[in-house]
């Protein structure tokens, strides 16, 4: 009997967020999608039975977390301004996400196992409600992100919030 292996999707990826370098991650990256439907479940007939759904869309998410501190890795965790400022004159409160959305990209390390070459999302951004928290002690620092992926048009009449290859 022929057992089959694979095929298997292993090998370490390197990050970018606005184009720089991100560094060596705590358990690599962890990209996550939530489809969003409306449920047909209220009928004078069936109750509340599902009877069917409509298709409403998808969010999606990266998450790592980062070992390397430098300003690289504090840009994705303070979108709207350096580290512990709320408002500027110049960076006001009520701005649009995606006026300061960035892209994020993955690329699989040569030679290794990887069928997934790169993984882009175009537009990016902590993603609301995150509660990152940073560690000064004396064991390495861990810098926690989640990153919402905001859609985005790849060609016409294709809507994305990343490309796979």
């Amino acid at each position: 009997m022929a057992i089959t292996f694979g095929p298997l999707q292993a090998g370490p990826f390197t990050g970018l967020y606005n184009s720089l370098a991100i560094g060596f991650t705590i358990e690599g990256w962890k990209w996550g999608y939530e489809t969003k439907e409306q449920a047909i479940d209220k009928t004078d007939i069936f109750g509340d039975t599902l009877i069917d759904t409509i298709f409403r869309g998808v969010n999606a998410k990266v998450s790592y977390k980062s070992r390397v501190y430098n300003t690289n890795n504090l840009g994705p965790i303070s979108p709207w301004g350096p580290p512990g400022t709320i408002y500027t004159a110049a960076a006001p409160i009520a701005r649009n996400a995606r006026s300061v959305a960035k892209a994020f990209a993955l690329a699989a390390v040569a030679n290794t196992a990887s069928t997934i070459v790169s993984l882009v999302a175009n537009l990016t951004l902590l993603a609301n409600g995150t509660n990152t928290e940073l560690m000064f002690d004396s064991s390495a620092m861990e810098i926690p992100v989640t990153l919402q992926m905001y859609p985005y048009e790849s060609a016409a009449g294709t809507l994305v919030n990343a490309v796979l290859t």
